[in-house]
């Protein structure tokens, strides 16, 4: 067997972490459609070249880079359709960490409400006024398939400035962007009803609605009976 010895010998190498600029920013998640998203990046002082392309489910996402005052650079971009865009953020030609960044863009203005089978606007009468009898539940749907990914949330303030309890069930199978929003009056006084897509409002929200007084002998009496009036842009 024969071995080899070279001068200065055995090599010490140091391994240098490469650091990257700071990657931040509400428009790396999230946009709505048609509407400037933005994030920034920050080089931390480095010298160096970012490059930016943005994949939306369809088309390539054009983008503005600025440099700012504090040496920070932002970037928008305004997404033209709905669903998960990949953003793609590289220094120096290496992607920084964390890219691709997945940003949910929606739009909740796309959200449908769905008339008829109990829904609130099959509900209205010739002076655009739903009418409600206390204690029953009503329903009403919205149609979600072309706001984009998300979910639906909402809120209904009683009276007394607590939250009223009320069900929201997504229609699994055939429709799986039908959702069904249920719930009853119970108190006297004035209801807040407000329906968020991915925590933003849609449009016609809120709906304030009014609930009349009930008999003192409560919902089971024959005379218990009372209405609710709702009224709000989202009815018309």
């Amino acid at each position: 067997m024969c071995k080899y010895f070279f001068e200065d010998t055995p090599l010490v190498l140091n391994a240098v972490e490469q650091k990257f600029p700071l990657v931040r920013g509400e428009g790396l998640h999230h946009g709505l459609e048609d509407k400037p998203a933005y994030f920034f990046i920050d080089p931390q002082g480095m010298k160096g070249s970012i490059e930016v392309n943005i994949e939306g489910p369809q088309h390539f996402t054009k983008n503005q880079i600025e440099r700012q005052a504090d040496a920070t650079y932002l970037v928008k971009y305004t997404p033209v359709e709905v669903g998960l865009f990949k953003i793609f953020v590289k220094w120096n030609q290496r992607e920084v960490p964390s890219s691709p960044f997945l940003a949910c863009v929606t739009n909740p203005e796309k959200v449908r409400v769905v008339g008829g089978g109990g829904g609130l606007h099959a509900l209205l009468d010739h002076h655009n006024i739903l009418k409600l009898t206390r204690y029953a539940e009503r329903s009403s749907g919205y149609h979600t398939r072309d706001a984009g990914p998300g979910t639906l949330t909402a809120v209904i303030t009683a009276p007394n400035g607590t939250k009223l309890p009320f069900k929201l069930a997504n229609s699994n199978g055939e429709q799986p962007h039908l959702h069904t929003l249920t719930f009853s009056a119970i108190y006297e006084g004035e209801y807040k009803i407000q329906v968020y897509w991915e925590n933003h409002s849609i449009p016609g929200m809120p709906i304030i609605a009014r609930s009349a007084a009930a008999a003192p002998d409560g919902p089971t009496s024959s005379t218990a009976s009372r209405s609710i009036e709702v009224h709000g842009p989202g009815l018309h």
